[in-house]
């Protein structure tokens, strides 16, 4: 959170991880390198959306800078957006312009008990079908959350026609999941997919949260990995090692030759002397 005159702005507004960890300035750059984006990420965009500008050197050691510090139509390849997960391979970035969102007015968590994931999981893109001022929607351990914010009034309209099993005002379990405070979290191996939102479950054997109403997983306690590698490739998601397994092997999902060579040329036009993380996401970049 940042004060700009009177106008107090919360990174979370626009789908960013914030991290208590950090300062300010520097987890700017650790959420525009890493690409991390909260639980708003489904419903406000995501961390690339928001950049407007960096300034950065490259492993030329040339000070560049992309993009600007205002919303403007800008002809031309889009080069500032590209540092968005980058993981440091491109370069340092010493500025970053971001755009951001006010605060608003009235922020409430409503839950509702659905055992089922699949019942969760239909349940949250319905809601995101409808015109409520959704913020955030996740489910885990039987119980689905879904964040309301925007005015007083336009949230508590639409309290009254989901209706609601439980209501938190305090925002507490988005908070520490947009922190990755939850217990979940602290699993020594833990895979993260990325699926299209009415993906169904077929993760019956594992813990998960189901975050980005539908459109994240994270998966722990997998008994057979290569029997999830399976499920994951026949259903077509995004998986990534996030923390612990094999670190010597590949982390991310193995590219197509075409979308490797993409990564390559702009490794190559950012740093040509592999000087910055050389091999941090892939082994040929």
């Amino acid at each position: 959170q940042v004060d700009i005159g009177r106008q107090r702005i919360h990174a979370d507004n626009f789908g960013l991880l914030r991290t208590d960890d950090l300062g300010h300035r520097r987890r700017q750059a650790f959420v525009v390198a890493a690409g991390l984006a909260g639980p708003s990420r489904a419903y406000t965009g995501s961390v690339r959306d928001f950049i407007l500008g960096v300034r950065m050197i490259n492993g030329d050691a040339d000070v560049l800078n992309f993009g600007g510090q205002v919303m403007k139509n800008v002809a031309g390849f889009d080069h500032a957006r590209l540092m968005a997960g980058s993981l440091g391979t491109l370069g340092v970035l010493l500025e970053i312009s971001l755009r951001v969102l006010p605060v608003p007015k009235y922020v409430t968590t409503v839950k509702f008990e659905h055992g089922n994931p699949d019942e969760a999981i239909i349940f949250m893109n319905q809601l995101s079908a409808k015109p409520y001022p959704l913020s955030a929607a996740a489910w885990l351990a039987g119980r689905t959350y879904v964040r309301l914010s925007g005015t007083e009034q336009g949230v508590k309209s639409a309290i009254k026609h989901i209706g609601v099993d439980h209501e938190d005002k305090s925002d507490d379990f988005f908070r520490r999941l947009t922190n990755h405070r939850l217990a979940i979290f602290n699993e020594n191996i833990m895979y993260r997919l990325s699926v299209p939102s009415t993906c169904p479950n077929f993760c019956e054997n594992e813990d998960q949260l189901i975050d980005w109403g539908g459109a994240q997983r994270w998966i722990v306690n997998v008994e057979n990995v290569d029997s999830l590698k399976r499920r994951v490739k026949a259903k077509g998601p995004i998986m990534t090692v996030f923390r612990g397994g094999d670190r010597q092997a590949e982390v991310f999902d193995q590219l197509d030759s075409v979308s490797m060579r993409l990564h390559q040329n702009i490794k190559q036009a950012f740093d040509p002397q592999r000087i910055y993380n050389p091999g941090r996401m892939y082994k040929d970049l």
